[in-house]
């Protein structure tokens, strides 16, 4: 929230309601008054969606197919799209966009394609390896390639090649 400056603003998306908790917390305590937290899920739909806890709270992650659901601890969650969230709320200017949703990254993007064309944001993109690859990683990067950004590995600057890309911590710039 520091970056964006005094004008700026920063927006977090948090499904896990005890991580959104969390960050609320921090937000008060630290009197950032530029950052604001929903609690919804960003998808490629606006609806509701099943979340799915994880014994480390920052590794819950949205229902899929196939999921084994019984026994599992659950929450229902909302689930929205960056584009109409943007639309919505009437925001501007979108500069940069951080994902880290645990394998939902392709349909998040999916969901932002409208923001994304119009503002060409830096995207800074942890793109997980569940589900199979093939369902994820390299469509994703393909889609992000069609939209004419470079997408590289962040630590290295090396750039990815979505043949052989598996997933990764990735910054695409327009």
């Amino acid at each position: 929230a520091q970056s964006v400056g005094k004008i700026g603003r920063c927006i977090a998306f948090e499904a896990n309601e005890q991580n959104y908790t969390k960050i609320l917390k921090t937000i008060e305590i630290n009197q950032c008054a530029n950052l604001s937290v929903e609690h919804i899920a960003i998808s490629d739909k606006i609806g509701k969606t099943t979340f799915l806890h994880h014994q480390n709270s920052l590794m819950g992650h949205l229902a899929e197919v196939g999921d084994q659901l019984q026994g599992t601890d659950l929450e229902y969650v909302e689930t929205t799209t960056i584009d109409d969230y943007v639309n919505q709320k009437g925001l501007k200017d979108i500069a940069f966009i951080k994902l880290d949703i645990e394998g939902a990254e392709l349909s998040a993007i999916n969901g932002a394609e409208e923001t994304i064309n119009q503002y060409k944001p830096i995207l800074m993109i942890e793109v997980h390896t569940f589900p199979e690859v093939v369902m994820n990683a390299k469509p994703l990067v393909e889609k992000l390639l069609q939209w004419n950004y470079r997408v590289m590995h962040l630590g290295s600057g090396i750039e990815v090649d979505p043949r052989s890309f598996a997933g990764g911590h990735t910054l695409a710039e327009p």
